[in-house]
């Protein structure tokens, strides 16, 4: 049987072709996939569950037509994920960051424009009774 560790490439000699030995199941699936396409190179997601594969693994595959070999890797699904989240860890942090700063500094524009807007109003009504003072009508007549 082929032991594929996780995100390693087993090579597989000769090609589809040759039958692959019956105790083999992953080498059984990836013969009848590469038999199955028609292009040099492809990717081919197999489901967990199927013989070999307990997990879902994405499998590409190159074709040799010289040689007649196949080149194959696997690479759980499982281990994609965190791949990708170590290889863009900086990315995803800088852009976190960046989300967390503009949404502070908008937060912090919109608390000034709320107290521009009060003491507006302050300075535009009568304290005492709550009516427009002189520099409202100042500025209604000025906008007039």
């Amino acid at each position: 049987m082929i032991e594929v560790p996780e995100g390693r490439s087993p090579f597989v000699f000769p090609g589809s072709d040759t039958a692959p030995p019956s105790d083999d199941p992953i080498g059984r699936t990836l013969n009848l996939l590469s038999a199955k396409v028609p292009d040099s190179r492809h990717m081919v997601t197999i489901k967990a569950g199927s013989p070999g594969f307990p997990k879902t693994t994405y499998t590409t595959f190159e074709k040799d037509p010289l040689f007649g070999t196949i080149t194959w890797t696997c690479i759980p699904e499982s281990e994609v994920r965190v791949r990708f989240l170590k290889g863009n860890l900086p990315l995803i942090s800088f852009s976190a960051v960046s989300i967390l700063g503009i949404s502070l500094l908008f937060a912090g524009l919109y608390r000034q424009a709320r107290r521009l807007e009060k003491t507006l109003l302050l300075a535009t009504t009568d304290p005492a009774t709550g009516p427009p003072n002189r520099r409202a009508l100042k500025i209604r007549a000025n906008s007039l």
